[in-house]
């Protein structure tokens, strides 16, 4: 099965779209920003169970598991802006005409 980030090399959304028979098909690289009040709260939405990291975090154990997301707390602190943090993302757009 194909990791969470599959697609994120520029062209290769674009290309699975034309794949799949869409016409007209453009790609840009997109940037913004991701918000969270804290780090659980990024935490839940991109390395739990269900984020995008989930499948990469399954096969590693609790503790590692816990270092991962210390790491992760570590890293994302100069990020804080006021009560929230700004964490810079980058995120693929694709269109096409089916």
């Amino acid at each position: 099965m194909p990791g969470a980030f599959h697609l994120s090399q520029d062209g290769a959304l674009a290309k699975a779209l034309v794949g799949a028979g869409y016409q007209a098909v453009g790609q840009e690289r997109v940037v913004l920003s991701w918000f969270a009040h804290d780090p659980d709260e990024f935490w839940a939405v991109t390395g739990d169970t269900a984020g995008p990291l989930a499948s990469l975090l399954a096969d590693l154990s609790a503790a590692e598991r816990a270092q991962v997301k210390r790491e992760v707390t570590e890293g994302i602190a100069k990020f804080r802006a006021g009560d929230v943090y700004r964490i810079p993302a980058q995120a693929q757009l694709a269109w096409g005409r089916a």
